[in-house]
C-alpha cells in the first residue's frame, strides 16, 4: 500500500502554482484586501518586533528566566547544546506554564524528546490534549518495531488524549494554551532534539496567532491522523498525574 503524506493532497494545492512573493502584503493591523477566508488564512505580519538578541546555551536556562503573560514576545539565538523539547518539560516542572493542550510541528525528535513528552502528561494533570506532527521521512525510518514510532505510541498514547499525524511538513512549531486560558506559540529553526549547530528560537503569547497555527494543524490531523479515537487508548497514568499534582498543593 502506498501512502501519500503530502499537504497538496490534503489542501488540494498546485505547488507549480504557488506563488509566495510578500511585495503586495501590509502588516495585519492595515490588511483589507479581502484575502482572507475560512480556508485560506492571512499571514500574520507584524510591525515593530525588533528586539535584542538573547543567548542562551541550555532550554533550562531560558526558563529560569521566563514569564508567560498576554503580549509577551522573546526571540533568541540558542547553542548546538539548546534542546528544544527539554524548555516544555523545564516550563512545566517549574509550574511557568500548565498545560491544558498542546500541539508540537516538527521533523523529527528522539526517545529522549518522547520521554521528557511522558513526564510532562503525567506532571500536567489537566492535559486534556497532546498532538503532535512528524515528518514522512521520520515515518520511514522509525516504522520499523525497534523504531521510535512505536516507542512513541508506548509512552505517549494515555488517557486519550494523543494524536499523531505523518506528512511532508518542515515545520517546527508548538502551540500550547494553558489552563488559566494563556495561548502561547515556540517556534524556531531546530527540531525538538539538539542539532549542534546555532539556532534560534522564539515565544510568544498572542491567542490570534496560536489560534491561526491550530487552524492549520487541524486540517493536517484530519487528513493524516493515525489515531483511531472509536478504539480506546490501551493504559492510563490519570492516578500518577492525580498523585503528582496532590503532592504538589500538599507543598
Amino acid at each position: 500500500m502506498e501512502l501519500d503524506f503530502s499537504l497538496s493532497s490534503a489542501f488540494g494545492i498546485d505547488p507549480d502554482a504557488l506563488d509566495f512573493d510578500l511585495t503586495g502584503f501590509v502588516p495585519a493591523s492595515r490588511q483589507t484586501d479581502g484575502i482572507g477566508s475560512e480556508r485560506y488564512l492571512l499571514p500574520r505580519i507584524y510591525e515593530g518586533t525588533a528586539s535584542e538578541p538573547v543567548l542562551y546555551e541550555h532550554a533550562v536556562d531560558l526558563v529560569d528566566g521566563l514569564a508567560l503573560e498576554p503580549g509577551m514576545r522573546m526571540f533568541c539565538l540558542v547553542s548546538g547544546n539548546f534542546i528544544f523539547g527539554d524548555a516544555l518539560e523545564a516550563m512545566a516542572e517549574r509550574g511557568i506554564a500548565e498545560y491544558r493542550t498542546m500541539t508540537i510541528q516538527t521533523l523529527s525528535m528522539s526517545q529522549e524528546n518522547i520521554d521528557s513528552l511522558r513526564n510532562v502528561v503525567e506532571r500536567c494533570f489537566e492535559l486534556e490534549r497532546l498532538r503532535i506532527v512528524l515528518s514522512d521521512y521520520f515515518y520511514a525510518h522509525e516504522r520499523k518495531a525497534t523504531g521510535l514510532v512505536p516507542y512513541l505510541y508506548e509512552r505517549l498514547d494515555v488517557d486519550g488524549i494523543l494524536d499523531v499525524a505523518f506528512a511532508s511538513a518542515h515545520t517546527k512549531i508548538v502551540t500550547f494554551e494553558t489552563v488559566d486560558g494563556l495561548k502561547c506559540v515556540m517556534d524556531g529553526s531546530a527540531n525538538l532534539r539538539s542539532s549542534r549547530n546555532i539556532e534560534q528560537f522564539r515565544i510568544e503569547c498572542d491567542a490570534d496567532l496560536h489560534d491561526g497555527i491550530e487552524a492549520f494543524a487541524d486540517r493536517i490531523f484530519e487528513a493524516y491522523s493515525t489515531i483511531n479515537h472509536n478504539v480506546k487508548s490501551p493504559k492510563s497514568v490519570r492516578g500518577g498525574r492525580l498523585w503528582t499534582a496532590v503532592m504538589e498543593s500538599e507543598e
